[in-house]
């Protein structure tokens, strides 16, 4: 006979005791709704409907049939210590009741489920100190468990399962283990005492300490005294840009000499210059080329040593000023005038 047939003929048996017990006719209806949509679902392969369905028909009324119908679908999920424990129920409640429909066929289905499921399983033992911490709490794969199941197997799913501990004034312990299939693991549960965080210890007495006598700041120079990296920086780019600048215009002076003693050789000489060549020949040509190949050179050297002299003057007057600096006073060959041009620091 099926499962769908038994199924079909406990509904039917069991209409009689659900009248006895005086049910109302919509909850034995409805009971018998949730079987047949059980039967349907697991026909159809949609195991996580029948499963739900045949769990809620179970509510309503707990039958050896429906236990075995619920172990099987929880074990083709891979639920085995739920499934495990369905089996065992459906065996319990035959035991208890010798009339029940298909007692022997019903018998040998979950007690071979018993068995293959016990095999199937894994085991935790999970060894607390005696006595254990004041407030401990302990999670085994998200569930609770029970105090009086410390220090004895405990059935798990095998893979990998965690273990979460807690207590009173004890660091927590986070665990996964790996647990094989028919396999028992040990887990030793220890929580170390959790050392005090500063906020948390008591406060200690505090007395009042004697205040430390002053002490002047030893004598040296202001932080204004000492040259800074800027300052000194400057200082040497406008000495070399004097210096450069005073170089350009004697430079340029003796240039100027040197070609005005040529003009003035020109001159002396009676030369004359027609559309640019000098004559007569000789020393004419030579003074008039002399003069001529040292004009833009005495140009530029006094553009070149002006600039630099004015250059120095600017760097002269915006030097960081310093408290124990003197007073500083730097000149330079004035470009286009006779003399020099000074700047000055006070």
């Amino acid at each position: 006979m099926t499962l769908r047939s038994s199924l079909a003929l406990l509904a039917f048996g069991l209409a009689p005791r659900l009248a006895a017990a005086q049910a109302p006719a919509e909850i034995e209806a409805s009971w018998r709704s949730l079987v047949a949509a059980a039967l349907a679902a697991q026909t159809a392969g949609d195991h996580p409907r029948a499963l739900e369905l045949g769990q809620r028909a179970v509510t309503i009324h707990a039958s050896p049939s429906l236990y075995r119908f619920v172990a099987q679908e929880q074990s083709h999920l891979g639920l085995l210590v739920p499934a495990l424990t369905s089996a065992q129920r459906c065996v319990d409640a035959l035991a208890a009741d010798r009339n029940a429909p298909e007692r022997a066929s019903t018998m040998a289905t979950c007690s071979t489920l018993v068995r293959t499921l016990q095999a199937r399983v894994g085991h935790l033992v999970l060894e607390v100190a005696s006595p254990p911490p004041e407030g401990l709490s302990i999670m085994v794969a998200g569930s609770a468990l029970p105090s009086a199941l410390y220090g004895v197997p405990y059935l798990v799913n095998p893979g990998r399962v965690t273990i979460d501990a807690t207590a009173t004034g004890r660091a927590a312990l986070h665990r996964s283990v790996e647990v094989p299939t028919g396999g028992t693991v040990p887990v030793r549960v220890e929580l170390p005492v959790e050392t005090p965080t500063p906020a948390t210890r008591e406060a200690a007495p505090v007395h009042a300490a004697a205040p430390a006598p002053s002490v002047p700041p030893p004598p040296g120079p202001s932080p204004r005294a000492a040259p800074g990296r800027q300052g000194s920086a400057r200082r040497t780019l406008a000495w070399a840009t004097a210096i450069g600048g005073a170089g350009g215009m004697v430079t340029g002076a003796v240039l100027a000499g040197m070609r005005e003693g040529a003009v003035s050789s020109f001159n002396g000489a009676g030369c004359v210059e027609d559309q640019g060549v000098a004559t007569p020949a000789g020393n004419c040509r030579s003074d008039q080329s002399t003069a001529n190949a040292l004009s833009p050179a005495v140009v530029a050297s006094f553009v070149a040593g002006g600039a630099l002299a004015a250059a120095s003057v600017v760097l002269w007057v915006t030097l960081p000023s310093r408290a124990a600096d003197r007073a500083s006073i730097a000149c330079a060959p004035a470009l286009g005038m006779h003399g020099v041009v000074c700047g000055g620091r006070f």
